[in-house]
């Protein structure tokens, strides 16, 4: 959804550009779209954390970081707080060293 707001946006712009005050709402209404769907990003990733699919929420965290930029820091301390325990506890629970099945075995 990002890339479509950035898209669509970008296909106004000739159509503003002549007037300072639709340039400003322009800038208003990017920065709106930003702040929304980058919020619904930051839930995707969280969730795409939770069940362990790592490839997805790296995708949808490279597409905030393009289209968001900036902003990704004004997101609500509450989902900064829910991405960092979710990829810490992701992280921790890759890196313990699991028994091979010959430890198993022998046991």
């Amino acid at each position: 959804m990002l890339r479509a707001m950035h898209q669509v946006m970008g296909w106004q712009e000739p159509f503003v550009r002549s007037s300072p005050r639709l340039r400003a709402a322009a800038r208003t209404g990017i920065a709106y779209w930003r702040d929304h769907f980058g919020h619904t990003t930051v839930k995707e990733i969280v969730g795409n954390l939770r069940r362990g699919n790592v490839s997805r929420a790296l995708t949808a965290l490279a597409g905030l970081m393009w289209y968001v930029r900036g902003r990704v820091l004004l997101f609500p301390p509450r989902y900064a707080g829910r991405l960092f325990r979710q990829m810490w506890r992701l992280l921790h629970s890759r890196a313990r060293p699991r028994a091979s099945i010959n430890e198993c075995s022998s046991l």
